[in-house]
């Protein structure tokens, strides 16, 4: 009698031992993340090139914009807001983020996805061509900026000012205005009609 007894409680303390160790793993099944409904991600599908504003290189103006963009779950764009940065570059900034094309994954309704836009001078400053304005004239240096992107980080490096009108025009014209002037002075650079003197 009292070994059966003891066979009982042994065999209810394995039972309870078992039931204890089964009993965290069903919880935590329970708690275990659904991977079925993934966060919704935004993705920068095809970016449009943005332009360095032109006086923004003559003034030496550099920096970070940051944007906001509200994305449709089409990937259609509804608004982009400039949070920080230059108005000049923000301005840039914004019309590329516009007419670039995004992708949302998984969204339901408006998705809002961050973007930086670094503005960069060269590091080392780099003389424009001296005929960069000139028609027909086939430039040794990039007219446009080096535009990199990663992860919504995109980096503009600004190309070489170009003021025109260059060297390449500005020489025949001071040459021009050069010989206008002396052939105020000198009877030869007219032509010059006889007119008789007696009638």
């Amino acid at each position: 009698m009292r070994r059966t007894a003891e066979h009982s409680i042994a065999a209810l303390a394995a039972t309870f031992a078992l039931w204890s160790s089964a009993f965290p793993q069903s919880a935590a099944l329970q708690t275990k993340p659904d991977n079925a409904n993934p966060a919704p991600q935004v993705a920068l599908k095809k970016l449009f090139p943005p332009a360095y504003p032109q006086m923004a290189k003559i003034a030496q103006i550099a920096g970070d914009v940051s944007l906001k963009v509200s994305i449709h779950p089409d990937g259609s764009i509804d608004s982009v807001k400039a949070l920080s940065g230059d108005r000049m570059l923000a301005q840039a900034a914004v019309e590329s983020a516009n007419r670039s094309q995004f992708e949302c994954r998984g969204c339901n309704g408006l998705t809002e996805k961050s973007l930086v836009y670094s503005f960069q001078l060269p590091s080392v400053p780099v003389p424009a061509d001296p005929c960069c304005c000139t028609a027909g004239h086939e430039s040794t240096t990039p007219t446009t900026p080096q535009v990199t992107e990663s992860e919504g980080h995109i980096t503009i490096t600004a190309s070489p000012v170009c003021v025109c009108p260059d060297r390449c025009t500005q020489a025949p014209a001071q040459l021009l205005k050069f010989r206008s002037i002396k052939c105020l002075y000198l009877w030869k650079c007219g032509t010059h009609i006889a007119v008789p003197t007696t009638w």
